[in-house]
């Protein structure tokens, strides 16, 4: 729910291209007896590296809207799951700069379930914030959050480097990867700029870091992989993500929008 203020009976549909990225290190021990430790982007899809499809091809197609003066929702669905949830304008609705508490979930997971996970459940999360739009220079706003989130999260560690793969389907690059599945309670947060291009298209782009303030046991699977592997350890304590957002502005304006 992150974004700009919006005046009741506007609704905004758009696209979010991302990426994230989160250093993870992982202790793992292969059928061989022999362990390995692996340092790389926890928060990848893929297991590795933050520059993968979704930085090409849309994340998720997104909508917010003002369904009253101080209530907005929203929603997004892509391949990385699907999520929804609301925000409360705590400040009075005509003002130039707004503060809101909002709420919402989000569950699921890239890739189809046979491809990435056989045996982990789907991962999800609720998320609670504190969140602002404030004025920014001509018609920009500067939107910003904080607040907290907890759930499973999914993780991804690249395990090529000593694990054979029983294809060589590299198109997606999910062969030898260990796919990390753990309950988190993490401190969100969020800074970005919404600004006006034209006629009623505008641009977000917004940085969310997090810190892991608890987590519980690791469970693991091993996609793709032509041996056994056992996880020792895994270890990834913060992360962020960067998204860029445009959309349409369809409904009521204010005067002089």
């Amino acid at each position: 729910m992150f974004g700009s203020a919006m005046v009741a009976g506007t609704f905004a549909p758009g696209l979010a291209w991302g990426t994230s990225f989160g250093p993870s290190e992982t202790h793992v021990i292969a059928s061989d007896g022999s362990a390995h430790v692996i340092k790389g982007n926890g928060d990848s899809v893929l297991g590795f590296s933050p520059v993968h499809l979704g930085v090409v091809v849309p994340v998720a197609a997104v909508v917010r809207g003002a369904v009253l003066p101080r209530l907005e929702v929203g929603a997004h669905a892509g391949w990385y799951g699907a999520g929804a949830g609301a925000r409360f304008r705590l400040t009075d609705p005509n003002a130039a700069s707004a503060f809101y508490l909002s709420a919402d979930a989000q569950g699921g997971y890239a890739l189809p379930h046979d491809d990435r996970t056989h045996d982990l459940g789907v991962p999800y999360a609720g998320r609670a914030l504190f969140e602002a739009a404030l004025s920014g220079p001509g018609r920009s706003q500067l939107p910003g959050a904080i607040g907290v989130s907890a759930g499973y999260r999914r993780h991804g560690v690249d395990a090529s480097s000593f694990m054979p793969s029983e294809s060589i389907d590299r198109i997606l690059g999910a062969e030898n990867t260990l796919a990390i599945r753990r309950s988190e309670l993490r401190l969100e947060g969020g800074v970005g700029v919404a600004v006006p291009l034209f006629w009623r298209i505008g641009l977000q782009v917004m940085l969310m870091p997090y810190v892991v303030l608890a987590d519980g046991a690791a469970q693991f699977e091993c996609l793709n992989c032509a041996e056994s592997a056992t996880l020792v350890s895994f270890r990834q304590q913060w992360g962020f993500s960067v998204l860029v957002n445009p959309s349409i502005a369809l409904g009521r304006r204010r005067a002089g929008d």
